[in-house]
């Protein structure tokens, strides 16, 4: 797994995101960030609980419900990367997303690459956008693992 740091260098990142597609930026958040994100998180969850049988709960447009989370926008560690990777000229494409998923459920969607919807666009494909996901805590099998 491409494990990285905030202080690897960025040609070290970059190499691993244009050979593999992902890094994984362990403490990219510290704990002092990660609190009152925290916090923000479980009060969306708060007010938008799972439904019956669901698999996750998906809150769109994160960023405007709650000021805490704008820090994410060009949180420094892994906004460095966006910005060697596409440039200065970065648009947020959705203004976040919440995707709590469910502890003991099964997996919803499996690795892909999210250019399996863009059948149209011929290889190589550049590399326009980029997601960025941040795990506020660990992911275990009593957290909502992704697929055992």
């Amino acid at each position: 797994m491409n494990r990285v740091t905030p202080q690897t260098p960025l040609d070290e990142v970059l190499e691993l995101m244009q050979r593999d597609g992902y890094v994984l930026m362990e403490n990219a958040l510290s704990a002092e960030e990660i609190a009152p994100l925290s916090a923000a998180y479980d009060a969306q969850l708060a007010l938008h609980p799972p439904k019956e049988g669901a698999l996750r709960v998906e809150i769109p447009r994160i960023i405007e419900r709650d000021s805490r989370f704008e820090m994410l926008m060009d949180h420094a560690p892994t906004f460095r990367v966006a910005r060697a990777i596409l440039g200065y000229d970065i648009d947020l494409a959705s203004g976040g997303e919440l995707d709590h998923k469910l502890p003991r459920t099964p997996a919803y969607i499996t690795w892909h690459s999210d250019f399996q919807w863009m059948e149209t666009l011929p290889p190589p494909r550049p590399n326009f956008w980029i997601r960025c996901t941040y795990f506020l805590s660990d992911v275990n099998e009593d957290t909502g693992q992704f697929t055992l």
